[in-house]
């Protein structure tokens, strides 16, 4: 521990009979520390790094903790990170607490 995973790859989605390609770069951190300001300072540094401006709001998805998950916005990026909810957790077989984030990229 920790463990720590990362990927960039392309995201096939239908909108109306009509194929959309993004790229999205995710990543997820598993151990026994993780917490959701150890993901969003991931998060905002790559931004940072990047040299892209950013909102972070406050966002619901079904995996995450509720009011442990946040949406981060800017004029070319978007997406979600936060603490993964324990029943997600239990019905991968990790034992351990983990948090993610997924970034929509505009390339």
């Amino acid at each position: 521990m920790p463990q720590k995973v990362f990927e960039l790859d392309m995201v096939f989605n239908i909108n109306k009979d009509q194929v959309i390609e993004s790229y999205h770069l995710a990543g997820l951190v598993v151990s026994p520390k993780a917490n959701f300001n150890d993901i969003k300072a991931v998060v905002s540094s790559l931004m940072h790094a990047l040299g892209i401006e950013f909102k972070v709001s406050e966002e619901k998805v079904g995996s995450f903790i509720e009011g442990r998950c946040a949406r981060i916005e800017s004029n070319s990026i978007k997406g979600f990170f936060g603490e993964l909810h324990p029943e997600v957790l239990s019905n991968f077989g990790i034992e351990e607490p983990a948090i993610a984030f997924e970034l929509e990229l505009p390339y």
